[in-house]
């Protein structure tokens, strides 16, 4: 994993390397795979702005070096805490939200919905006359 930016926006939790450091793997057979994961959290360097989490890969034989690099999530780190419980729902099980009876997930997308299906009709209704 590697930082692009000047200032450290992360600090590593729980992972095989720390940023920019190198993981070797030798003797690669053809179907081998190996699979890395990092725990990593905002640390309060870098607030208000985007913060790209990018991986770096170059595979060597022999001279032949290839390298690929690209961002996994460019996230937008906030200048605030979040100081409530722990979420504990998982992407495999939507049912588990932990949101209140009522609550409507994400504050404004009803609104853009609605505006969104007016517009459809409203753009219908021009093209039929």
């Amino acid at each position: 994993m590697i930082n692009p930016l000047v200032t450290k926006p992360y600090e590593i939790i729980n992972g095989p390397s720390e940023f920019n450091d190198l993981i070797q793997n030798r003797g690669i057979e053809s179907g081998w795979s190996k699979d890395y994961q990092w725990t990593i959290v905002p640390n309060g360097n870098w607030v208000n702005g985007n913060a790209p989490i990018n991986i770096f890969v170059e595979f060597s034989d022999r001279g032949d070096d290839r390298h690929i690099e690209f961002t996994i999530a460019n996230p937008y780190i906030l200048d605030e805490h979040y100081s409530g419980p722990t979420p504990t729902h998982t992407a495999t099980d939507p049912s588990s939200t932990d949101q209140p009876p009522g609550s409507n997930g994400l504050p404004g997308f009803g609104v853009v919905g609605a505006v969104f299906g007016m517009s459809i009709v409203v753009a219908y209704r021009f093209g039929r006359t």
